[in-house]
């Protein structure tokens, strides 16, 4: 399994499979992949909210590690749920 390194350079977290994540200025949770706020499908939600999410609930099902979730909180969603069965998926984010 991959790695990336936390914050404090100190702990290594397993790699995300498939968004990549701003965590700090110059720290992505993985180098390639989806950026969440670029994605034509978020584009296209965010089009049909009219550009805002705010004081809506969202539910993001088989959310992977939160990518998408994250992108909705920053959007303005009043509360986000992401709900992920796979094991893999749901330890990267555990930091």
């Amino acid at each position: 399994m991959s790695m990336i390194s936390h914050r404090d350079s100190k702990t290594e977290i397993p790699a995300f499979t498939a968004h990549r994540v701003k965590l700090a200025e110059n720290q992505w949770t993985r180098e390639g992949g989806t950026d969440p706020l670029f994605a034509l499908n978020f584009r296209v939600l965010i089009d049909r909210a009219r550009e805002s999410l705010s004081g809506k609930r969202i539910l993001d099902l088989g959310c992977l590690e939160g990518g998408y979730s994250v992108a909705f909180a920053q959007f303005g969603a009043q509360e986000v749920i992401g709900i992920e069965a796979g094991r893999r998926t749901w330890i990267a984010p555990n930091f």
